[in-house]
């Protein structure tokens, strides 16, 4: 049996507060002078390691993506962020997106994958840098969805062993996707185009046009 409860959270209406054998302080454990200095070491370690670009624990926007140089983000939310500035360099003038879906074929952080593509995306959208945390609520404010499928294959005979979809929906009812992979750990690649099947370097300066091949 359980003799007491000592609760430090804010104030309720719930009955448990009132049960005799139950104390509570209104979210004030930390005040205390042990407290402060653990927390106050810890804030001075935590900015020495974020100016020092290291890593450092109780990251909210995990992974610590906004502190790290372009050379030491992961490659595969560096593909994600380029794919998501391809989609919004290819919109045509009175075109807006609606929804965003991601497919990541090998990859298990299809979430912060999502955001990266969403970060590359608003780039080109808004005036102003946003970070990680921002991007779900910008885009839902500009009436876009987000959408992560849950399936493992973008193309089931596909000769890639990882690749990661990004699509965007239209409102004028098209989509288009957009799908990636990185080769030899660092080499960001372009590897298909909806239904067309190409390979092109995701770097520098790139020219798409479209050409409707008719005999004569």
């Amino acid at each position: 049996k359980v003799s007491g409860v000592a609760l430090d959270m804010k104030p309720s209406s719930h009955p448990l507060y009132a049960h005799a054998k139950v104390s509570t302080t209104p979210h004030i454990g930390a005040n205390t002078t042990e407290a402060q200095e653990r927390i106050s070491t810890k804030l001075a370690s935590q900015l020495h390691h974020a100016l020092t670009r290291s890593k450092f624990d109780n990251v909210l926007n995990a992974p610590n993506l906004d502190l790290l140089s372009q050379s030491a983000r992961p490659p595969y939310y560096v593909l994600a962020e380029k794919l998501g500035s391809l989609h919004a360099q290819l919109l045509g003038p009175q075109q807006r997106i609606v929804k965003i879906t991601i497919v990541a074929q090998g990859k298990d952080d299809k979430r912060q994958l999502l955001q990266a593509a969403c970060r590359g995306l608003l780039r080109h959208l808004v005036e102003s840098e946003v970070i990680c945390d921002d991007v779900v609520s910008v885009l839902h404010a500009r009436g876009i969805n987000l959408v992560e499928h849950t399936q493992e294959d973008v193309d089931s005979s596909s000769s890639y062993s990882n690749l990661v979809q990004v699509t965007c929906h239209l409102d004028d009812g098209t989509s288009r996707a957009l799908t990636g992979t990185v080769l030899m750990k660092s080499q960001l690649r372009l590897v298909q185009y909806d239904a067309l099947r190409l390979d092109a370097l995701l770097s520098g300066c790139m020219v798409f046009f479209s050409n409707d091949d008719r005999p004569g």
